[in-house]
């Protein structure tokens, strides 16, 4: 069927149901064995079901190259493929990538079905952390965007603490506290920051997004809550992401950072992680850690354990 799509010019996509019909005419005839073999060609590349992705739970790519090929036209450095998005340093617009998926997936190919398989094929993109829908029907895509890996939150520093306003420009009313983290981990892939700086651009209702690169952003709320995450990359391969909060309660919105990390990067070693105290942050930065008020998780541990 494979070859027959191709060759009709037509996307490597089937419906759940005649997967199901190919499987009862190969005497694959329960649910469970048909979820079994479906796992199997899974596991072997040869299809992917993404039955929670909203706009894909009936379709069944059975060409994951093709699917491989069509996010390489959205992550790209091709200057063509770049134009054709009308791409500028990692923006697009939601029309302008619709436009790229439509073009694979015409609306001859799946008859009733190709609009939701569109929506469903740019929402994959999105779950995968290759796309964030911003405001403004823009797009993010956050592979393409400024590289700033080698940069850490203390370059930002300057530009953060001058961010105690809301978006109307009016001071906030209350007092507001600053609170900072850093988590050092092992190797972290491109696709898994990726995904991560996407979550965090949907963590917030009614957030601004004040500056956003790879991989970080820097975020307002209308009360005057600022968050700002970042990651860096030393020679040594270890990846700090770096997190500060200026809000009342800055501690609530930390706890809901570091329990996002949780949730992506479970199973990622966390080799330490660095608080730095209120008072040290809007100081001018030094290269002594320590006069930053900087505390390792793992030497409080440490000190707990032998009171």
């Amino acid at each position: 069927m494979r070859m027959a799509l191709v060759s009709a010019g037509e996307p490597p996509l089937i419906t759940l149901g005649e997967f199901e019909d190919m499987a009862k005419r190969c005497n694959v005839k329960t649910p469970d064995d048909r979820r079994s073999c479906m796992d199997r060609l899974t596991d072997m590349g040869e299809l992917r079901h993404f039955g929670e992705v909203p706009g894909l739970e009936s379709a069944v790519v059975i060409d994951p190259k093709w699917l491989a090929d069509l996010m390489a036209r959205i992550v790209t450095s091709d200057a063509g493929r770049m134009a054709e998005l009308g791409m500028e340093n990692g923006w697009t617009s939601m029309e302008a990538l619709e436009k790229v998926v439509q073009s694979v997936c015409p609306a001859s190919s799946s008859g009733s079905s190709s609009s939701s398989w569109v929506d469903g094929l740019v929402r994959l993109m999105q779950h995968c952390g290759l796309v964030y829908a911003a405001a403004n029907e823009m797009a993010v895509i956050p592979p393409m965007l400024p590289d700033r890996m080698t940069q850490s939150l203390q370059s930002h520093r300057a530009a953060l603490v001058k961010q105690p306003g809301s978006q109307s420009g009016h001071l906030p009313a209350g007092p507001r506290r600053w609170w900072s983290a850093q988590y050092k981990y092992g190797r972290l892939l491109d696709h898994r920051l990726s995904r991560l700086l996407c979550r965090l651009l949907l963590l917030l209702p009614d957030v601004e997004v004040l500056d956003v690169w790879r991989f970080g952003a820097r975020l307002r709320r209308p009360q005057g809550d600022v968050l700002a995450m970042t990651c860096t990359r030393r020679l040594d391969k270890d990846y700090t992401i770096h997190v500060a909060v200026c809000a009342q309660v800055p501690e609530l919105l930390g706890a809901r950072v570091s329990a996002l990390l949780g949730e992506e990067l479970s199973d990622v070693e966390l080799k330490d992680i660095q608080y730095e105290c209120a008072a040290c942050f809007e100081m001018e930065p030094t290269e002594d850690a320590q006069q930053h008020g900087m505390y390792s998780a793992n030497v409080l541990r440490k000190m707990a354990g032998r009171e």
